[in-house]
C-alpha cells in the first residue's frame, strides 16, 4: 500500500489529514509482472465542540441538569454526575471537571472539559433565649452567628420578637444566615414565652379616717407587695390619706420571673365617730371618746396579763410608756397638744395592737 498517511499496511487518518485521499495497493507475482489498483478514502474532521462556563454552587443545592454543551445533544460525565444532571451533594464540596462530549453524524466525536466549584455552607450558629412572659415589650433577637442574618419563628417580625404575639409556650426560632458565595446555612433554638400569674385583691369595707392604721390582707396568691399612696410596709395610714376614695394595689412575682397587678378602691370617712375599734389577728381595742378632749377609755376585748402600752407621736417620738399589769380596760390620759397620736397596746412585751387616737 501506499499513499498519504500509509506506513506499511497502516493508515493514521491523523498524519493523513482531513480530506478525500488515495490509497494504491501494489502487487507483483513470481513472474515479476506487476500491477496496481486505487481507492480512496474520506477522513472527515471532529466536531467543534463547547461547553460554556459554569456557576459555582452550594453544597446543599438539589441536582440540576447540565447545560451549555455545543452541539447540543452530547453527553455529560464527572465527578457528581448522573444522566446528565450534576448534584452538588454527590460531588462535594471542592472543584470538579465536567466532560462533555459530542458525536456527529460521521461517528466523529470529541469532548471539551469545563469545570464547576461547589462551595461549603457557612458555619451558623444560635445561642439559647433566656424565658420571657407574655407582657413583656417586642424586643430584637440577638444571638445568632454571623452576624448580619435574620431570625423567623411564631411571634417573630423584623428581626424582633414579640411574647404577646406568639403566645405562651415554646416557640422554635430559626437563624439565617446567607455568605459571600450566595450559600445559606441555618440554627434554631426554643423560646419559652410564660404566662403572667392570676393576681386578685379582695375588696375592701368603707373605713374612717381615724380608724388607725389598716393591715392589707386579700392579694393572691400571698407572698406578693402592696403599694400606692399612704401604703408603708403593708399598712394603709387612712389619716394620712384623708376622706375620699384612694386606690390599693397589689403586686405578686411569681417563680419564672413573671408579674401582674390587682387593683381595689377604699373608701375614707372623715365622719368622726366617739368610739374607734381596731382588730388584729383575735385581739380588739376599743376606745372612746375617740376624738378626745383629753381622757380616753381602752377597752380590750379580753383580759391580758402584764399590759403595758406606749403612746408616741406620728414622727414616732414616744410620749408615754406604761405598765399596767393583769387588765381588760383602762383609762387614758392624752396630752395637751392637739394631734393625731399612735397607741400601741403589748402583753408580757409582745405587741397586741395598735390604734390611732385623735387629741381635739
Amino acid at each position: 500500500y501506499s499513499g498519504t498517511g500509509v506506513s506499511g499496511t497502516t493508515f493514521n487518518p491523523v498524519t493523513a489529514g482531513v480530506g478525500t485521499h488515495t490509497i494504491t495497493y501494489k502487487h507483483t507475482d513470481a513472474n515479476s509482472c506487476s500491477d496496481s489498483a486505487t481507492q480512496t478514502i474520506k477522513v472527515n474532521g471532529l466536531p467543534t465542540v463547547s461547553q460554556s462556563s459554569l456557576s459555582p454552587v452550594c453544597v446543599d443545592q438539589a441536582a440540576f441538569t447540565l447545560s451549555g454543551g455545543v452541539p447540543s445533544g452530547g453527553t455529560y460525565l464527572g465527578n457528581g454526575v448522573s444522566s446528565n444532571s450534576f448534584s452538588p451533594g454527590a460531588a462535594g464540596v471542592g472543584t470538579h471537571s465536567i466532560i462533555y462530549s459530542f458525536t456527529d453524524s460521521n461517528s466523529c466525536s470529541d469532548s471539551v472539559v469545563q469545570t464547576i466549584k461547589v462551595n461549603a455552607l457557612p458555619a451558623v450558629s444560635m445561642s439559647s433565649l433566656s424565658p420571657v412572659c407574655i407582657n413583656q415589650a417586642v424586643f430584637t433577637l440577638s444571638g445568632g452567628s454571623p452576624g448580619g442574618g435574620s431570625y423567623s419563628g411564631s411571634g417573630v417580625n423584623s428581626n424582633s420578637f414579640s411574647p404577646g404575639m406568639a403566645g405562651v409556650g415554646t416557640h422554635n426560632i430559626v437563624y439565617s444566615y446567607t455568605d459571600g458565595n450566595s450559600c445559606t446555612n441555618k440554627d434554631s433554638t426554643n423560646q419559652v414565652v410564660n404566662a403572667q400569674p392570676t393576681v386578685t385583691l379582695s375588696s375592701f369595707s368603707p373605713i374612717h379616717a381615724n380608724s388607725g392604721l389598716l393591715t392589707l390582707s386579700g392579694g393572691s396568691p400571698s407572698g406578693g407587695t402592696y403599694f400606692g399612696s399612704n401604703i408603708s410596709s403593708g399598712w394603709f395610714d387612712p389619716a394620712v390619706a384623708g376622706a375620699g376614695t384612694h386606690t390599693i394595689n397589689y403586686f405578686y412575682i411569681d417563680t419564672n420571673g413573671c408579674s401582674d397587678t390587682a387593683s381595689q378602691e377604699i373608701v375614707v370617712d372623715d365622719t368622726l365617730n366617739s368610739t374607734s375599734e381596731m382588730v388584729f389577728g383575735t385581739h380588739k381595742i376599743v376606745v372612746f371618746p375617740n376624738p378626745s378632749l383629753g381622757i380616753s377609755n381602752v377597752n380590750l376585748s379580753v383580759e391580758l396579763s402584764s399590759v403595758s402600752y406606749k403612746l408616741e407621736s406620728m414622727q414616732g417620738k414616744l410620749i408615754q410608756e406604761k405598765n399596767i399589769g393583769n387588765a381588760s380596760r383602762f383609762q387614758l390620759l392624752l396630752p395637751d397638744e392637739v394631734g393625731v397620736y399612735i397607741l400601741s397596746i403589748y402583753s408580757n412585751g409582745e405587741f397586741i395592737n395598735r390604734i390611732r387616737l385623735l387629741r381635739q
